[in-house]
């Protein structure tokens, strides 16, 4: 849409002047719309592994819709604290809020004045070869634009996208959520026709899930467990209010509540989120995550009011509803935020010298210390195997990735890596 054209050219004037051999300023804000897109592409690259769910009727406290989701969408640890929450009047169309970062007009979270919510979720995609509509923006237009799901529906299916994704649409006016499921070349509605709605990264509708790029993303990525953990979340608890929706996006276990190590793919809670959000469409309320990741509080705005106040810029005003926030995770504390800061510093370190051959100095008093910052993360372990077979001693390369298989592994991709290290070094 021209609108979008004309935004995006707008936003670039404000663009650094540290980047021009990339592009000029309007060439590359245009082409970082379309990032969500790429880290879709690579998905084997870890960039993006959402969760997402809803829940009404009887598994809400009052009975009125309750959707949660965390962005985990992964580009380094500064994305990660930086957020922009927008509140945005366009000259048409609906007002809405949408969580975001600079530079950027797309919407990945959004609620707009209807009572109508988007998320995005990847699911498994080809390779793109070609420039279509970048799945932020199809979003956007939306929020902007729609304020049913039949309205979504017809915006989403007259976009062509150049990667496929999950739009998880939660309606005020249905009192209910559903998932437009899109590919490059198909638009299908998913409703699982229950008082609840889990969305991870594939697809659920019958005619996709039987394709096979859903297939293979089922069977060797963490979608499906991450899903199943969700479920047994929701199945937990008779019904679910704000508070209970920010518990389960906290949630860093594995499934039966097993131990999988921070960090791990197949949590809930990756411990990388730029954002976690927490919507009530009837009421119009929603509540963001605040730093680390959605350990922090959450804080609570209702667009209403928002939207009521904006007219009065003059007049300085509480604009967050501080009797709704939610407080601070009990069970994260700073020691275990430093440990992960730790573990993280470390494992570049061990990529360093695996990289370059070195050794580390002191290892029998320095691996034991790394272990302590992430004992029941199986990747701890593969990292070790990996210094050790660098170094050419096969035994204790074989002994750290057997410790790194009893782990829970959080791929079936990564288990066959692990697999293929260890017969490497039996062939050695």
């Amino acid at each position: 849409k021209q609108e979008y054209l004309l935004e995006i050219y707008g936003v670039s004037g404000f663009a650094s002047e540290n980047y021009e051999f990339i592009g000029d300023k309007y060439d590359r804000i245009l082409n970082y719309h379309a990032a969500h897109d790429i880290g879709h592409a690579l998905q084997n690259l870890n960039l993006v592994k959402c969760t997402a769910f809803g829940v009404w009727d009887e598994r809400s406290s009052d009975s009125s819709m309750l959707i949660g989701r965390n962005f985990d969408f992964y580009v380094g640890d500064a994305f990660a604290v930086n957020k922009i929450l927008a509140f945005v009047n366009p000259e048409q169309g609906y007002k809405f809020a949408s969580i975001t970062w600079g530079g950027m007009i797309g919407v990945v979270s959004g609620m707009n004045e209807k009572g109508l919510t988007v998320t995005l979720n990847s699911a498994k995609s080809d390779i793109p070869f070609g420039a279509c509509t970048p799945v932020s923006i199809i979003a956007r237009e939306i929020l902007q634009y729609a304020s049913n799901i039949e309205e979504a529906m017809a915006i989403a299916s007259s976009r062509k996208s150049f990667v496929s994704e999950s739009f998880l649409i939660g309606s005020a006016e249905e009192h209910k959520a559903v998932v437009i499921e899109k590919s490059t070349d198909t638009t299908l509605l998913y409703d699982p026709g229950m008082d609840h709605i889990i969305l991870t990264n594939h697809f659920q509708s019958d005619y996709f899930k039987s394709t096979p790029l859903t297939i293979e993303n089922m069977e060797n990525e963490t979608s499906v467990y991450r899903h199943e953990r969700v479920q047994e979340l929701i199945q937990a608890k008779e019904s679910f209010d704000y508070t209970d929706a920010a518990e389960l996006l906290r949630n860093r276990k594995g499934k039966g509540g097993k131990d999988i190590g921070q960090g791990n793919e197949k949590a809930v809670n990756q411990l990388i989120a730029h954002h976690s959000i927490i919507f009530k469409p009837e009421q119009k309320r929603f509540w963001i995550s605040t730093h680390p990741y959605q350990m922090g509080s959450y804080i609570c705005y209702d667009l209403d009011s928002i939207f009521r106040y904006a007219s009065d810029v003059e007049q300085e005003k509480v604009i967050v509803l501080n009797d709704l926030k939610i407080p601070s995770a009990t069970d994260y504390t700073i020691n275990d935020f430093n440990l992960l800061n730790i573990f993280r510093y470390q494992v570049d370190e061990f990529k360093k010298l695996i990289a370059e051959g070195d050794s580390i100095p002191d290892e029998d008093a320095v691996i034991p210390l790394f272990i302590m910052t992430n004992p029941e993360f199986y990747y701890t372990y593969d990292l070790i195997g990996q210094y050790y077979q660098g170094k050419g001693d096969a035994g204790n390369a074989v002994k750290y990735f057997k410790l790194a298989l009893s782990k829970e592994v959080a791929s079936a991709d990564e288990r066959k890596n692990i697999e293929e290290r260890i017969q490497e070094c039996s062939d050695e």
